[in-house]
């Protein structure tokens, strides 16, 4: 079953660390970088995404105010270690497109339902590259944009680096994701009934 835990600092994570330094996931390999460096934000949060018991991914969210007042930075340090699941990040555009992957079916939920759905949420994305950063700000962002789920506020200056804003269309998710119901196998089988709203989210 796959589940999305609150991060605490008693989880044992010292393999989840290991696999991403390995990887090279830089943002993801140390308590210090997906939960100490957020402690100074008003609000924020780490979700620890296991399969049965093993993490195998890592999201963040926290507060925004220096950007907007009131506002949320979602999908912060976004990790799956794919060698746990039978599923590339981007994988196929076509399947892709109907939201066959585990940040639209796991981790945007959880964002809007942690931020409330009429927040302002937002996604950083700059244009590396290399790597899974140049995909999500070239492809990702891109076809998001075309089906309305998130749109282009402008580009920016953010921790000394060149990037791009983009706001998250909350209600527009949830309605494509009850459009688009889990489809593939693997991720039934783990659990997920093809309702967004019924993943099952452990704290």
């Amino acid at each position: 079953m796959f589940r999305l835990v609150e991060f605490d600092e008693s989880l044992n994570l010292s393999d989840f660390y290991k696999e991403c330094d390995e990887k090279g996931y830089t943002n993801n390999n140390s308590q210090k970088r997906i939960w100490d460096r957020f402690k100074k934000y008003k609000k924020h949060n780490t979700w620890i995404f296991y399969r049965d018991f093993t993490p195998m991914g890592s999201v963040v969210a926290h507060s925004f105010d220096e950007y907007k007042k009131d506002s949320f930075r979602v999908l912060v340090c976004t990790c799956v270690l794919e060698k746990h699941t039978k599923y590339n990040f981007i994988g196929q555009a076509s399947q892709f497109k109907k939201h066959q992957h585990f940040t639209a079916q796991f981790y945007i939920p959880k964002m809007i339902e942690w931020c409330g759905i009429n927040s302002n949420m937002f996604i950083t994305t700059h244009p590396s590259e290399t790597g899974k950063t140049k995909k999500v700000h070239n492809f990702a962002m891109r076809v998001w944009s075309n089906m309305g789920l998130v749109e282009k506020t402008e580009d920016i200056q953010y921790r000394g680096v060149n990037q791009t804003v983009w706001k998250l269309n909350a209600e527009e998710w949830l309605k494509q994701l009850k459009e688009h119901p889990i489809e593939l196998d693997y991720l039934k089988e783990w659990g997920y009934n093809g309702k967004w709203k019924n993943v099952y989210f452990w704290r």
